[in-house]
């Protein structure tokens, strides 16, 4: 809703160009856009550590971003879990049976670990190569599979939701 999504399949890269209506993009106009990204200097550099005690199910994770380029904006840092290879029942448009009972869903978002739009890690003017630490713990649900978790990590700007840096880690990494 928040991004005014409303066809599929489209796609953002990097949410570059919300709120201007031009950051929702059809499936052609991926690999492009992913190409134009791939190819500037990162202004952040993140990291991620986990661990996982199986007896439990309980995840810990830490996450360090450092800004390589000086800041004077807000930025949030956004940590998600998803996980990979979720077989379960899916509505199949154009397609004989329509719905498929053993569909293989990927990277499937299963929760936030720090509220449904993160916290903010540097705001207003930040000098070059200061660091932000964050900390959190979450019990897996019965039903996910810890082999394929995976956490996601990204900071976005406060302004315009452009996303600056994405990091991934699997649980127990």
């Amino acid at each position: 809703t928040k991004f005014s999504v409303s066809f599929n399949p489209c796609g953002m890269v990097d949410r570059i160009g919300y709120p201007t209506n031009r950051h929702l993009l059809l499936y052609p106009s991926w690999r492009s856009a992913v190409d134009d990204q791939r190819v500037l200097a990162p202004g952040f550099r993140l990291r991620i550590q986990t661990s996982f005690d199986a007896s439990t199910a309980e995840a810990h994770v830490a996450v360090q971003s450092e800004n390589l380029v000086a800041l004077s904006q807000d930025v949030r840092l956004q940590v998600v879990l998803t996980e990979d290879s979720v077989i379960d029942w899916q509505e199949w448009y154009n397609h004989t049976p329509e719905y498929e009972p053993s569909y293989l869903h990927r990277h499937v978002l299963r929760t936030s670990l720090n509220s449904d739009f993160g916290e903010t890690v540097y705001s207003g003017v930040v000098p070059v190569n200061s660091q932000a630490i964050r900390g959190y713990s979450l019990n897996l649900a019965s039903g996910w599979n810890p082999d394929h978790c995976k956490v996601v990590a990204f900071l976005y700007d406060v302004n315009t939701e452009e996303i600056l840096q994405v990091e991934e880690s699997a649980i127990g990494e």
